[in-house]
């Protein structure tokens, strides 16, 4: 039986790649700040194959110990300080827990366990907001703009210093938007899902959103586990780009929600502003708010992933409206706004 640690297993990646690697006959031990009750009853059908550990991510001690303990095949680092404009606020944190904690890791696994195979998860954030090439590749030019670029720069940096200076099987993905149900409601499509999810039973919400012509390469979080599983799979360590390499605006997520529950946006400028309302009942829906609309927003974020599915014969298979519906659905199957 293969065992693997992961940290962030309380978060939307963790949760799927731990299912994921459960039902494959792994052996998990999952890392996180706070052991609750909810989040074991997630995994009560494979309670006897995952066990739970408290821990710090700026705690070095505790951190080799359980690696030094564990000697795991495989180490997925999922956990991280995960919002951008937190970052600001939180800069020495974010360093501690997106960056250094990942040396941490590294200097455990060479030091006790050099067999284990450590899994990185980097960002495209990493190329900010208006990449230099579209779309990007492993080779693009780094220019982090945020303390959590930044943070994620400085760990992907040392997994491949470690990689090549130690011979660690060390390996980034770096990761574009990816979403699934349990995505956080900090996040545009959770947002976006949950508003509708809103609308949907008559409720009188007007969803608010940011510039709707922002574009992201996005896809479902089930497809970005199994590649981040296939790239620790691989003869050689090496770093990939997991993304769909197609783009979406939010106009396009917003109209696809909204036809979950069969309702066409319209839109139209109102006072100088871009609203949308129901083609049928004229109802005002959505309406752009200028506070949430941030600066050098339009950048087209989009990955090539030649190199994975080359070398990992790895590509998305669910398909971008699936999984806005879905996202919608699962808000409605919650009963909250019914």
């Amino acid at each position: 039986m293969k065992k693997a640690i992961i940290t962030g297993v309380s978060g939307q990646d963790g949760h799927y790649l731990a299912r994921m690697l459960l039902e494959s006959g792994y052996y998990i031990l999952g890392l996180t700040r706070n052991i609750t009750q909810d989040l074991k009853s997630k995994f009560i059908d494979f309670e006897q194959k995952i066990e739970f550990c408290e821990c710090n991510l700026d705690d070095e001690k505790s951190i080799a110990s359980i690696i030094k303990q564990s000697e795991a095949d495989e180490f997925y680092n999922l956990a991280a300080q995960s919002i951008s404009a937190i970052s600001f606020e939180k800069q020495s944190e974010t360093a501690k827990i997106n960056g250094v904690a990942v040396i941490y890791m590294l200097e455990a696994i060479r030091n006790y366990s050099p067999q284990t195979r450590f899994f990185q998860a980097s960002s495209s954030e990493i190329f900010g907001r208006n990449p230099v090439d579209i779309p990007q590749n492993e080779s693009t030019a780094l220019n982090p703009e945020t303390p959590y670029a930044i943070a994620k720069v400085f760990a992907q940096q040392m997994v491949k210093s470690y990689r090549e200076y130690h011979g660690l099987f060390a390996c980034s993905g770096i990761l574009y938007n990816h979403e699934s149900d349990l995505r956080s409601d900090t996040f545009i499509t959770k947002k976006i899902a949950s508003g509708v999810a809103k609308i949907a039973p008559g409720e009188d919400y007007i969803l608010e959103t940011g510039n709707i012509q922002a574009r992201r390469d996005g896809g479902h979080t089930i497809d970005f586990v199994k590649a981040m599983h296939m790239i620790l799979q691989q003869p050689k360590p090496d770093d990939y780009i997991l993304a769909t390499g197609i783009l979406h605006s939010v106009r396009d997520l917003i109209e696809i929600a909204f036809d979950s529950i069969f309702v066409k946006i319209r839109w139209i400028q109102s006072d100088g502003e871009l609203i949308g309302i129901d083609d049928k009942t004229e109802r005002l829906l959505v309406q752009v708010n200028k506070k949430f609309i941030r600066d050098n927003d339009n950048g087209a974020i989009q990955g090539d992933i030649k190199k994975a599915k080359t070398n990992l014969l790895w590509e998305p298979t669910i398909d971008f409206n699936e999984m806005v519906k879905s996202m919608v659905a699962n808000e409605l199957n919650k009963g909250k706004y019914s």
